[in-house]
C-alpha cells in the first residue's frame, strides 16, 4: 500500500551481508561504477538518486568494501563498511561507518533529512574523519585549478540545509600538513592547522565566515592563535575583521602558491 500511495517502489527490511564495489576515474574525468558510467555526457541526477533513496524504508548493508582507482594511476579501499537506511515519520536518515585502508579509525557519515524533493529538503550531514593520510583521495580532483599532492589529517564537518537552500557549513579540522601546488610552480606546504570554521548564507544573500581559535605554520612561521570574520555582500561590500594578522606569513604563501598575478607578485616582493 504505501508503494501505491507514494507513486514510488518502498523497499523495506532488506539486508545485505557483503558487497564490493569498484569504482574507477577515467581520463576525462568521469566516474565507472561496476563497468558502467554513471556520469554519461551530463550531470548526475540527484533528484534521482535523492528519489531513490527516499524509496528506501529500511536496509542494512555488511561488510561493504570499495576500490577505488584515480585517472593520476592511484588506488585506495574502503574497508570493513556498513550502511543502514532507516524512515521514521518523514524523517530519512543515512549511517554510515568505514575504514580507510591501513587505518584503524573509523570515517563516519550521517545524514537526516525532510523533503519529498530535493528543491525543498530539511536536514544535515554530518561527516567525523579520522587523522590519516587522504593524499590519494584528494590528488585526482583539482579544485579551481589548485592540486593536492599531499593531505594529512582529519575533523569533523557538518553542513545544514533548509527548503533546498545551503545554510551553513561548520568544521572543526586538524591538519597535520597539506601541500598544494598550482600548474608549474613549486609545491607550498601548510602545517598544524586547527581550529573551527563556519561559512554561513544570510536571507539576504550575503556569505559569511568565521575562523576561530585557528593555528597553521608555513616554513619557519607560525601564526596562533587568531579569529578572522568576514563578510561578501555579491556586487556590494567585502568586510574583513581580524584580532591578528602575520603579514609575512600571508605574503609568503601567496608568492609561493603561484595564483597571484606578476604585477601583485612584485609588489609584494
Amino acid at each position: 500500500p504505501q508503494s501505491i500511495w507514494q507513486r514510488r517502489w518502498v523497499f523495506e527490511g532488506f539486508v545485505i551481508e557483503t558487497l564490493e564495489v569498484n569504482i574507477k576515474q577515467l581520463e576525462s574525468g568521469q566516474w565507472q561504477f561496476s563497468g558502467l558510467d554513471i556520469a554519461g555526457d551530463a550531470a548526475l541526477d540527484l533528484d534521482v538518486i535523492y528519489q531513490s533513496f527516499l524509496g528506501v524504508s529500511s536496509l542494512n548493508l555488511r561488510n561493504v568494501k570499495i576500490n577505488v582507482s584515480t585517472k593520476n594511476g592511484s588506488s585506495f579501499s574502503f574497508i570493513n563498511g556498513s550502511a543502514s537506511i532507516q524512515k521514521f515519520d518523514q524523517t530519512h536518515f543515512l549511517y554510515i561507518n568505514t575504514n580507510l585502508e591501513n587505518s584503524d579509525q573509523q570515517l563516519a557519515l550521517s545524514l537526516e533529512v525532510k523533503g519529498e524533493e530535493l528543491a525543498e529538503i530539511d536536514g544535515r550531514l554530518h561527516i567525523d574523519i579520522p587523522e590519516a593520510d587522504y593524499t590519494n583521495l584528494v590528488s585526482a580532483q583539482p579544485i579551481y585549478e589548485v592540486n593536492f599532492e599531499e593531505l594529512n589529517g582529519g575533523g569533523d564537518f557538518w553542513i545544514h540545509f533548509a527548503d533546498g537552500e545551503f545554510v551553513n557549513f561548520i568544521s572543526q579540522m586538524k591538519l597535520g600538513s597539506v601541500t598544494l601546488y598550482s600548474g608549474e610552480e613549486m609545491p607550498s606546504t601548510l602545517s598544524n592547522i586547527e581550529g573551527l570554521t563556519k561559512l554561513s548564507k544570510t536571507e539576504a544573500g550575503a556569505w559569511e565566515l568565521s575562523l576561530s581559535d585557528m593555528g597553521l605554520s608555513w616554513e619557519d612561521s607560525y601564526w596562533r592563535p587568531f579569529n578572522i570574520f568576514a563578510a561578501l555582500h555579491p556586487n556590494e561590500s567585502l568586510i574583513v575583521q581580524a584580532d591578528s594578522l602575520d603579514v609575512a606569513l600571508l605574503s609568503g604563501v601567496a608568492l609561493s602558491s603561484g595564483l597571484l598575478g606578476d604585477s601583485v607578485s612584485e609588489q609584494l616582493e
